[in-house]
């Protein structure tokens, strides 16, 4: 039976790869699909299991991050150069047993060179690659599935439309990316109202605006990496710039006068004078 099988390493393409299989189902079928954490039960051996799945019926959808030629373990060695490293592991077996392997690049990742790979992977290289991007999931997604279905792969109606990434369906900024942005704005406006009258608090009261605004847009970001949202530019730009006011900001107030204290007079001067 054909089966679309999707390889990834977990901790950089764990949500590509979960929205991908999803979409994949909705057009193809579930029976069509193969992605390891969901479809290899508990108790089953992987290795031996994902040398059972992947033959000449497969098409192997090898998910590439930026960082998926230089990930690690935890001694510090690079995980392609073990041969018991899983990824490795499942390429190679679809290069060897005659799967339909589809390079799937990530947002901005590059094709590595053969040089860089271990002998029993540099055949990938000689795939063309497709791509797949958060900003452009629908267009890159049909790519994917007009590719499969050139080689022989039924979706399941004729007519069915390619499924919108539903972080797609999400329009405008997240308010909490909104709200960074303002503060970011509000203290913009103080600084570019300062007229020589500002003290140290108000330099600090400008630091906490902008503490808030690094966290509002931090935690944006964390809803981005998620799957939950998109706009990674925009929240890029937003932690950049509520670091950047915050830095100044932190700079500046040492330099500036001290907060002046209340005047205080002689309780029993009634004369109000000291």
């Amino acid at each position: 039976m054909k089966k679309i099988f999707i390889s990834y390493r977990r901790a950089e393409a764990a949500f590509a790869a979960g929205a991908l299989a999803r979409d994949l189902r909705e057009h193809f079928g579930d029976q069509q699909v193969f992605r390891d954490k969901e479809d290899i039960g508990g108790g089953e051996l992987w290795k031996q299991e994902i040398i059972r799945e992947i033959n000449t019926e497969v098409a192997m959808l090898v998910l590439i991050g930026e960082n998926w030629l230089s990930a690690k373990n935890s001694q510090g060695e690079l995980r392609l150069n073990n041969p018991e490293d899983p990824i490795r592991l499942e390429i190679a077996v679809g290069l060897a047993n005659g799967a339909r392997v589809i390079p799937v690049l990530l947002e901005d990742a590059v094709m590595p060179r053969e040089a860089e790979l271990p002998e029993d992977l540099r055949k990938l290289t000689q795939y063309n690659a497709l791509r797949l991007r958060d900003g452009d999931w629908q267009y890159d997604l049909s790519k994917v599935f007009k590719t499969l279905d050139k080689i022989g792969f039924l979706s399941l109606s004729p007519n069915q439309t390619v499924p919108v990434n539903p972080v797609q369906g999400q329009r405008g900024m997240p308010l909490k990316l909104i709200s960074s942005y303002i503060l970011s704005g509000l203290t913009l406006l103080g600084l570019y109202g300062e007229d020589g009258s500002y003290n140290q608090d108000t330099y600090y009261g400008f630091v906490i605006f902008g503490s808030i605004a690094i966290a509002l847009a931090g935690f944006t970001y964390r809803d981005f990496r998620q799957g939950k949202t998109e706009g990674q530019w925009k929240i890029i730009s937003a932690i950049a710039l509520s670091t950047l006011l915050t830095i100044y900001c932190l700079g500046v107030a040492p330099d500036a006068p001290p907060a002046s204290l209340p005047e205080q007079t002689d309780p029993g001067n009634t004369n109000g004078q000291l």
